[in-house]
């Protein structure tokens, strides 16, 4: 596949980008050849969820470093105001808790519903 010949920012239609489904898949590789084609790191699908914020809520700590180390926007929150944060939290992944928090990410960020990532953490156990 040539990606010089190919939209890599093109929707589908939940609006999501192939860089969407390779960051929450875990897909590394193709992580870097879309965002080395120019693939734009911080946009949002249709519920507002960004390519950093699947890849932590799934739990896809190498693709989360690779998305840091362009810059992805660690404080976008999606729908209802959940935070990359909540979503590593939700997925249970404290190594991607801990580098959101080593980046920056706001640890009192609260969703629509006013839950922080601490009540999360909590619930979750």
């Amino acid at each position: 596949l040539n990606l010089d010949q190919v939209d890599v920012n093109a929707l589908d239609d939940s609006k999501q980008t192939p860089l969407h489904t390779a960051a929450g898949n875990g897909n590394t590789q193709v992580v870097q050849a879309l965002i080395s084609h120019g693939a734009d790191v911080d946009l949002p699908d249709m519920k507002g969820r960004t390519a950093l914020f699947l890849a932590c809520c799934s739990g896809r700590t190498a693709c989360v470093k690779e998305l840091f180390q362009h810059n992805a926007n660690i404080s976008h929150c999606a729908h209802e105001g959940w935070s990359p944060l909540h979503g590593a939290i939700a997925a249970e992944n404290v190594e991607i808790c801990e580098m959101l928090i080593e980046k920056g990410a706001e640890v009192n960020q609260q969703m629509s519903d006013g839950w922080t990532p601490l009540h999360l953490a909590c619930h979750w156990g």
